[in-house]
C-alpha cells in the first residue's frame, strides 16, 4: 500500500512540474451541431490519456435561456458556459463594447487559472481574440488562433455579390497583402493573426491565405488536419450489384447555401429522367421553411429530410448507404469527410478547398470540379455529378475500389490520435515545453 502511495505522489509532482493548463474557447451562435463543436468534442476525447493536460472548456452561448454562467465538471474536464449578450451581433464590432464585455467575463472565469506557468489559450472562434488579450495582461499565457475555415468564403451564404468580387480576385491570382482589407470579415479577424502567438490551420489552402493575403510568416503557423478515432468495430460493407433496383445515397451537412444541395438535387433529377430509382437522405440542421421549399420544389424525388442527427444515429446512416454525396463550394477539414472515408463509404466530391486536399481524385473519391464566371459565380455542373453517381451505380468494382482506399486514407491521415499527437506537439513547442 505504501509502494502505489508514493508511486502516486511522485507521478502527480511530476505531472504538476510539467503541467498545461489548456483552456479551449469556443462562441457557438448556432443552433445546430458545428464542424467547431465536433473538433471540440473529439480534441478533449483525445486528450484524455493526457494526464499533465488539464483541460478546461470555456463557452460563450448564445441562449435566451442562459442568463447566469454554468459551470459542469466532466470525466476528463472542466466545461464553463457563459451567456452572450443578445445584442452580441451588434457589439462584436464595437471595441469598447466587447472590452467591456470581456472585463465582466474574465472576472467570472479569472479563478479557472491556478497558477501562472503553461497556460494555453486555444481559441476556435476568432472573435475571441479581445477577450484573450484582456487575460494575457492578467496571466501569463500563450495563445492560438485555430482557423476552422477562411472567414471570407462565408460570405457565399451572407453577401453573394462581395463573395463573387473576392473570388475574381483570388481566380485571378491578384490576391496579396496589398488587398488584404477587402478580405477581412471585421476588426477581430486580423488581430487574431497578427496578435496570436500562434495559428494552427487545418488546410494547406488556410496557410496560403494568412501568408500569401494576410502577411503572416509561415514560422508562425502549423497544419494540424482533423480526426476521429474508428467506430467501425469491423463493419464491412456490403456492395449492391446493379440489379439492385434502389439505391441510397447520403447528404451530411446543415443546409447552408454553400452546401450545394441545390446541385445535387438537380443531379438526381437528371438520373430521375434516365430510370435510376435513387433515395436521398439529408442529415443535418435546416428551417421548415427551407425543408418545405425543396420538398415543394422536387417532389418528384425520393428526399428524406432527418434533421440533425446524433453520432450514433449518423454511424447507422454511413453503414446503410450505398454512396456519399458532398457538394461543397466552400470547405476546409468536413467532419462529414472523415467519417464518409472512416465507413469506407464511396465518395463524390467537389474541388472545394480542403476536400481537394484530402481525396484523389479516381483513388479514393471521385471528384467533381468547381467552374467560376463574373455572370453566375462559382457554381457546379449537375450533368458532372449525375455522370459521376451513375457510374458508380453501374460499376461494383469501382465503388469497391474507392471504399478501400477511403478507409485506407482514413487509417493513415485522418484519426484522432495523429490529430492528437500533432495538437500536443503544437501545444509543447509553444510553450518549449519538453514532456
Amino acid at each position: 500500500m505504501q509502494k502505489i502511495l508514493l508511486i502516486t505522489h511522485i507521478l502527480k509532482s511530476y505531472y504538476k512540474m510539467g503541467a498545461i493548463y489548456l483552456y479551449i474557447m469556443d462562441i457557438n451562435l448556432s443552433e445546430g451541431t458545428t464542424g467547431v463543436d465536433r473538433y471540440i468534442e473529439k480534441l478533449i476525447e483525445g486528450l484524455k490519456h493526457h494526464l499533465y493536460i488539464h483541460v478546461y472548456r470555456i463557452q460563450f452561448l448564445l441562449n435566451k435561456s442562459l442568463i447566469l454562467y454554468r459551470e459542469e465538471q466532466k470525466e476528463y474536464y472542466t466545461q464553463v458556459i457563459l451567456p452572450l449578450p443578445q445584442n452580441y451581433m451588434e457589439i462584436i464590432s464595437k471595441e469598447f463594447w466587447m472590452r467591456k464585455y470581456s472585463e465582466y467575463a474574465f472576472h467570472i472565469i479569472k479563478k479557472y487559472f491556478p497558477q501562472k506557468e503553461n497556460c494555453i489559450l486555444h481559441l476556435q472562434t476568432l472573435n475571441l481574440i479581445d477577450m484573450a488579450l484582456l487575460i494575457k495582461q492578467h496571466v501569463n499565457c500563450t495563445i492560438i488562433t485555430h482557423l476552422h475555415c477562411i472567414p471570407w468564403k462565408n460570405y457565399y451564404n451572407l453577401n453573394i455579390k462581395w463573395f463573387n468580387s473576392l473570388y475574381k480576385i483570388i481566380d485571378s491570382g491578384s490576391g496579396n497583402i496589398m488587398n488584404r482589407t477587402f478580405f477581412l470579415s471585421n476588426r477581430s479577424e486580423l488581430n487574431s493573426y497578427v496578435q496570436t502567438d500562434h495559428i494552427i490551420c487545418v488546410t494547406q489552402s488556410e496557410v496560403n491565405f494568412l501568408t500569401d493575403i494576410i502577411g503572416i510568416q509561415k514560422s508562425k503557423i502549423s497544419i494540424v488536419h482533423n480526426g476521429i478515432n474508428d467506430y467501425t468495430n469491423g463493419y464491412k460493407r456490403h456492395f449492391k450489384s446493379r440489379s439492385d433496383s434502389l439505391f441510397q445515397c447520403l447528404f451530411v451537412a446543415n443546409l447552408s447555401k454553400s452546401k450545394g444541395l441545390e446541385f445535387i438535387l438537380q443531379a438526381l433529377r437528371i438520373l430521375k429522367k434516365k430510370g435510376y430509382d435513387i433515395t436521398l437522405k439529408i442529415a443535418g440542421y435546416t428551417t421548415q421553411a427551407t425543408t418545405h421549399t425543396i420538398q415543394s420544389e422536387y417532389n418528384d424525388l425520393n428526399i428524406f429530410f432527418l434533421g440533425n442527427q446524433s453520432f450514433e444515429q449518423l454511424i447507422e446512416l454511413y453503414k446503410d448507404s450505398d454512396i456519399g454525396l458532398i457538394a461543397s463550394l466552400q470547405e476546409q477539414w468536413s467532419f462529414a469527410a472523415v467519417e464518409m472515408a472512416m465507413f469506407g463509404l464511396p465518395i463524390i466530391t467537389t474541388t472545394a478547398d480542403g476536400l481537394d486536399e484530402i481525396f484523389t481524385d479516381n483513388v479514393n473519391a471521385l471528384k467533381v470540379p468547381l467552374s467560376f464566371s463574373s455572370i453566375f459565380g462559382l457554381r457546379i455542373d449537375p450533368k458532372m455529378i449525375a455522370t459521376k453517381i451513375e457510374l458508380l451505380i453501374e460499376n461494383c468494382e469501382l465503388r469497391k475500389k474507392l471504399s478501400t482506399n477511403a478507409r485506407m486514407l482514413y487509417e493513415k491521415k485522418l484519426t484522432l490520435d495523429l490529430m492528437t499527437e500533432r495538437t500536443i506537439k503544437v501545444y509543447k513547442q509553444i510553450n518549449k515545453l519538453h514532456i
